[in-house]
């Protein structure tokens, strides 16, 4: 698995959520055997034991091994103890609760999706912590469709049942194959050739305590690339002035993969 992403630093933490504006790729040449997704996710537990590892992630991804087709698909995945036993995508497990009046459904294909230089579509994710209930709410920010989603129940949790240690934003990619040399993130091509040919993650924020949407600046995150030939992400601009209307929070990133 590898990575392009920015994320909040723990010693900034506890956080109770997180927003995205998630440009959306028909990412291409993927695969049967390659995952290829651009999500947030929150987690905690990162400092102990692995089991004690409990994440949250929602966005969306090309899995042609889940979902037997090369089409864009809206996806959730949780843990609560590593990757080990608990947890799953979408609805395959049952435990994240769909709200009634959700029109985007986990596992749901995405259209229209982004042209390389041309048409941009994007859709817009938060999740937020309940501060009565302890559970953490999946919520659609844009369009016609806007609402709540679905909530996972704080009962599924353990480091999770509280608050955050960090929020990551990003693109990430995997492969089944062990000679696979990297799957293409994003639209497939580095951030240095800007928006509109690769792919952004922008509308950046986080909640507090309180509940209160913040946006996310600059010197409040840090980034990681692990393979920066194969993939990259462009400076984080983040600013509470006019752009994006009440602060923005900014990046594109992506890449072809890897060639060996």
């Amino acid at each position: 698995m590898q990575w392009a992403v920015y994320q909040r630093r723990v010693s900034d933490g506890p956080f109770y959520g997180g927003k995205a504006q998630l440009n959306v790729y028909a990412v291409p040449n993927i695969q049967s055997y390659q995952i290829s997704s651009s999500s947030f996710w929150l987690s905690s537990g990162l400092d102990g034991p692995s089991k004690n590892f409990n994440a949250i992630q929602a966005g969306w991804q090309v899995n042609p091994a889940l979902y037997h087709d090369y089409d864009v698909h809206f996806f959730i995945y949780w843990t609560a103890d590593g990757y080990e036993s608990t947890g799953c995508y979408d609805l395959l497990c049952k435990d994240f609760v769909v709200d009634n009046s959700a029109k985007l459904k986990p596992g749901y294909i995405i259209t229209p999706v982004s042209e390389y230089n041309g048409p941009q579509y994007y859709f817009t994710l938060r999740i937020q912590k309940n501060l009565q209930t302890g559970d953490w709410w999946l919520y659609r920010d844009d369009g016609d469709d806007a609402g709540p989603l679905g909530y996972w129940p704080k009962s599924l949790f353990t480091t999770l049942t509280d608050n955050a240690s960090t929020v990551v934003w990003g693109g990430f990619v995997d492969s089944s194959s062990k000679n696979d040399t990297g799957p293409p993130m994003g639209s497939g091509h580095f951030s240095s050739e800007g928006e509109g040919k690769a792919a952004y993650i922008k509308n950046i924020k986080g909640v507090d305590s309180v509940g209160d949407i913040y946006t996310v600046l600059k010197n409040m995150v840090t980034y990681y690339v692990d393979r920066q030939d194969c993939y990259s992400v462009s400076d984080f601009e983040g600013s509470t002035g006019s752009k994006g209307g009440d602060g923005y929070g900014y990046f594109l990133f992506g890449g072809p993969g890897c060639k060996n």
